[in-house]
């Protein structure tokens, strides 16, 4: 038996390529059926409107990518409201709104209603502000009369302008969702709150306390510290196509055990111009060590798997190992 999944997105607003993605996914799954789209209220913020015309112009001038299609199944044309009830079959509705009128469907869906942070109002703002690594992003459970739990979590990168960045978290975090929906599909039980996490919190925090919201004073050092990184970017983009390799990652061979490897004795491994290998991953095989890379191409900017054979003064490249239209890395 499949599990329904109601989804609540913005009224009138485009939906994103997260929630497109996430549409997509699960009407395409047959462990999953699409049993209701709604649309509610957007929530207001308190954020002040010279950083929303900042943030606006800044997306404007530097739009985030969306290769996502934007073709939708019919029922993924939304009402003007939400439902005064869940139709039948509908084990958990996804809110993308984070309205708060949307909690009210909470006791009728057994899974109750699920948010990712990335779509709260101010999401990933302050982390590109404050330049911080990582953007934390939580999926939570929420039930009527009961607080609510943390079902995952994941972290991502963060990217140095803060339209990007929510662009980004909105985008990839659908991913825990649909793993979570999957697990429940898998085990035939209710999602499972991380035994770890602790109760769910609304804002990520920094030595213990929450970080504060973007304000009108942030500006002008987040707008001097976005010069200076695209001048940067510039820079590096200029040595590409000298021949340099900004940024590069490098890969060593050297011998030892892991107590006794002395990483000055090893030699770097040279890559052909236009490249870098990264992310090593050792595999032996009937008494042969091999190496698996990833292969960074400046042309393209995007990674893919290549395989070496490791002798005793270095690797020699046997070709590649997988390849895809997109990024790859980590082998």
């Amino acid at each position: 038996m499949s599990i329904g999944v109601g989804v609540v997105l913005v009224r009138e607003e485009t939906p994103g390529p997260g929630e497109r993605r996430f549409i997509k996914a699960i009407s395409e799954d047959p462990r999953f059926h699409l049993c209701m789209v709604a649309a509610a209220d957007p929530v207001e913020t308190a954020r002040p409107t010279l950083v929303d015309t900042a943030l606006r112009l800044e997306a404007r001038v530097f739009p985030a990518p969306d290769r996502v299609p934007t073709d939708l199944p019919e029922i993924a044309a939304p009402p003007a409201g939400l439902p005064e009830a869940l139709p039948a079959g509908c084990d958990v509705v996804v809110d993308f709104s984070h309205d708060p009128a949307v909690l009210s469907l909470a006791g009728a869906a057994p899974e109750g209603v699920w948010r990712l942070s990335a779509y709260a109002p101010d999401a990933g703002l302050a982390e590109a502000r404050d330049r911080a690594p990582v953007t934390p992003v939580t999926l939570t459970r929420h039930r009527a009369g009961a607080p609510p739990e943390k079902i995952s979590s994941a972290r991502y990168d963060t990217k140095f302008l803060a339209s990007r960045n929510v662009a980004q978290i909105r985008e990839k975090s659908v991913q825990i969702a649909l793993q979570a929906l999957a697990g429940l599909a898998l085990d035939g039980a209710p999602a499972t709150p991380d035994p770890t996490a602790g109760p769910a919190r609304k804002t990520d925090r920094v030595n213990g306390t929450a970080r504060p919201s973007f304000a009108s004073g942030d500006l002008p050092g987040y707008g001097l510290r976005t010069v200076t990184e695209l001048a940067s970017r510039a820079l590096m983009a200029a040595g590409e196509r000298i021949g340099r390799r900004p940024g590069m990652f490098e890969l060593r061979l050297g011998h030892g055990d892991g107590l006794g490897f002395d990483p000055a004795a090893s030699v770097p491994l040279t890559p052909p111009a236009g490249t870098f290998w990264a992310d090593p991953f050792l595999y032996q095989h009937d008494g042969t060590l091999y190496v698996f890379y990833e292969v960074y191409d400046y042309d393209t900017r995007r990674g893919h798997l290549d395989v070496g054979r490791v002798e005793a003064d270095g690797m020699v490249p046997l070709g590649t190992a997988l390849k895809r239209p997109y990024h790859l890395s980590y082998p």
